[in-house]
């Protein structure tokens, strides 16, 4: 209930529902609130689970540059590079896509990385990261990251 009072813009109905004591990890990110993220981890929530489109809190928290929401997350054990089912893309690249470059800057001081991420941002170092944790240039669906490299003039990468 909370999540949807949120995305519809019930303001209204989102105080109420936080004054009950409602919260969720999707929720905690959509309003950017490092605190519910911390209590819903420190109640057992798991950092990691995903909603009906396959999205992550991390992801959603990328999509809405949602730093301090972010951080807490990443604190809290939230994998950095678990793909959205839906969008087959990290919270890494989604904050690239979607242009959140204080979320991307986040992201990267927590230590995530992707090989798709290292192709757009040409960087050599992650790519060789990416590489050596087993990941290979042709592994992904979709925009492939050697192709993205090359397209992109990444002669780093």
């Amino acid at each position: 209930a909370l999540r949807v009072a949120i995305e519809r813009k019930h303001s209204e109905a989102t105080e109420a529902l936080r004054a009950c004591g409602a919260k969720d990890l999707h929720s905690a990110a959509l309003l950017d609130d490092a605190d519910m993220v911390s209590a819903c981890l420190a109640a057992g929530f798991n950092a990691d689970e995903k909603d009906s489109q396959g999205r992550t809190a991390l992801f959603v928290a990328a999509q809405r540059n949602s730093l301090r929401a972010l951080r807490a997350l990443a604190a809290g054990g939230a994998d950095l590079c678990i793909p959205c089912t839906k969008h087959r893309s990290t919270a890494l690249c989604e904050a690239i896509d979607a242009e959140q470059h204080e979320a991307v800057a986040v992201l990267r001081e927590c230590g995530a990385k992707d090989l798709r991420a290292a192709a757009l941002l040409d960087d050599g170092e992650m790519a060789r990261a990416c590489i050596a944790d087993g990941a290979t240039p042709d592994d992904e669906d979709g925009d492939r990251p050697l192709e993205l490299a090359v397209q992109k003039g990444s002669v780093e990468v």
